[in-house]
């Protein structure tokens, strides 16, 4: 599943709801296009994949 699939939120129902991790991802595209998600304790297909880029990119 690629990210233009996914939904763009993703979130525990009220009733399942404890404190914990919030998560937002903006993505600017080249065309000016943004694309944005969020979510709160439930993670969208192959999440970790993704961080797992982009800490190749980030600064240790």
């Amino acid at each position: 599943m690629f990210i233009n699939e996914w939904d763009k939120k993703y979130e525990q129902s009220l009733y399942e709801l404890l404190d914990g991790y919030n998560r937002y991802l903006d993505i600017k595209l080249k065309n000016g296009k943004k694309l944005s998600y969020l979510g709160s304790n439930v993670y969208p297909p192959y999440w970790r994949s993704l961080i797992n880029i982009l800490l190749k990119y980030s600064e240790k």
